[in-house]
């Protein structure tokens, strides 16, 4: 319980710190928007430079414009504080979608700023989370075995441990994609990519997480798709710890299996002759 109760204290440091490391963003990110003066005396300048040349109209130039900058503004999201948060997240769990990036030089230095601090921050949730699930999915194994399956003792267990987290994380992806596909556009191939790239923080941004300002209960979907991220990349963290925990023997994994079945075959024998004593 108390393990419970520190995992659940560093969830909310984390928070907090998200809060406030998107915050400072929005702050100083949103002053571009006074750049679009600047952008109108580019285009009026490119305008009468066609113009000459091509014999283009206004409403042309504007079309051709407006198409432009909405294919160069498809994945590129607009700096509001929710915008900052999410910023912060995909910043500090290091799976950089590449649609939100800072423009300004302080916005570079205070990304730099934020991650030192909250790369490890998130690094030591994503640990402890990842060694509540290795625990469980441990314990599962374990009645899997010897309560159902009536075993005296569990036989690699790392193995069959690795195992199960890896189907629970495989389980997440599938069921994250059916979830995504009642809320989007997407198709359950397209989700399923989704979410194999974000739980293996791969992040290419093609496919970003969507904007959920117009449904409902847009708060309480933005908090559950943030924990369920987190609990998926500790579920990738836990899988990389059972695997490196795993000790393979110097003979290899074949002959290895090999002695524990002619042990298994001795035992049993001795376990027959004991029998076969007690008879006569």
């Amino acid at each position: 319980m108390s393990s419970f109760r520190k995992i659940v204290y560093k969830i909310a440091l984390f928070s907090v710190y998200m809060m406030v490391f998107g915050a400072i963003m929005y702050a100083v990110e949103r002053t571009e928007d006074d750049q679009q003066v600047d952008q109108h005396v580019i285009l009026q300048n490119l305008f009468e430079g066609i113009q000459q040349k091509h014999n283009m109209t206004r409403e042309e130039f504007d079309n051709i414009t407006r198409v432009i900058q909405q294919s160069q503004m498809m994945n590129k999201s607009p700096w509001t504080y929710g915008t900052g948060i999410r910023f912060a997240i995909v910043t500090c769990t290091t799976i950089g979608y590449g649609n939100i990036t800072p423009k300004t030089k302080g916005g570079m230095m205070l990304c730099i700023i934020g991650a030192i601090f909250g790369i490890p921050l998130t690094l030591l949730i994503l640990n402890s989370i990842g060694a509540m699930i290795t625990d469980g999915c441990t314990t599962l194994v374990q009645i899997i075995e010897i309560r159902l399956l009536k075993r005296t003792s569990v036989q690699s267990i790392e193995i069959k441990r690795l195992v199960s987290i890896i189907v629970l994380k495989n389980l997440m992806v599938v069921i994250g994609a059916a979830l995504l596909t009642q809320v989007t556009s997407w198709s359950f191939i397209e989700a399923t990519y989704f979410w194999f790239i974000t739980f293996t923080t791969i992040g290419f941004g093609d496919f970003v997480p969507p904007e959920l300002v117009a449904k409902k209960d847009a708060i309480a979907m933005a908090i559950g798709s943030i924990l369920f991220t987190l609990v998926g990349l500790a579920a990738l963290a836990s899988v990389i710890n059972c695997a490196l925990a795993i000790e393979i023997p110097k003979d290899g994994f074949c002959c290895s299996l090999r002695a524990t079945q002619v042990e298994n075959t001795k035992k049993a024998c001795q376990s027959r002759e004991k029998d076969n004593e007690c008879i006569t």
